[in-house]
């Protein structure tokens, strides 16, 4: 009996192991997100969670582009630079932002 605990124990040891290992090969979309890509419309601070307006999330800067995870209740879930966090939708538009006028002339020749 005690023969058949040390093998039963060893096998449940090594089970693990063999599920944390990917065959080559193996696609990882779970890993990394494929979400439609978003322009962020001006600098705005994110929350980190859904609910949580004290855990802040990534400050995103105008102009920047970011992954849509997903949308609800008016509320965009979004990964940047391997961050997550969630922004209100008018936040992010589907165009980049026009660029700036600038004051500056530059002389023709």
């Amino acid at each position: 009996m005690f023969r058949t605990l040390i093998v039963a124990t060893l096998s449940l040891a090594l089970v693990p192991s063999a599920h944390a290992q990917t065959p080559p090969g193996l696609p990882l979309g779970s890993v990394t997100p494929k979400g439609e890509a978003a322009f962020v419309v001006a600098d705005t601070p994110s929350e980190r969670f859904f609910a949580l307006s004290d855990a802040p999330g990534p400050e995103l800067k105008a102009g920047e582009v970011v992954t849509i995870i997903t949308r609800a209740e008016g509320r965009v879930r979004f990964m940047v630079r391997g961050k997550y966090g969630w922004v209100p939708e008018a936040a992010l538009a589907s165009e980049p932002p026009a660029p700036a006028p600038t004051d500056l002339l530059i002389p023709p020749g």
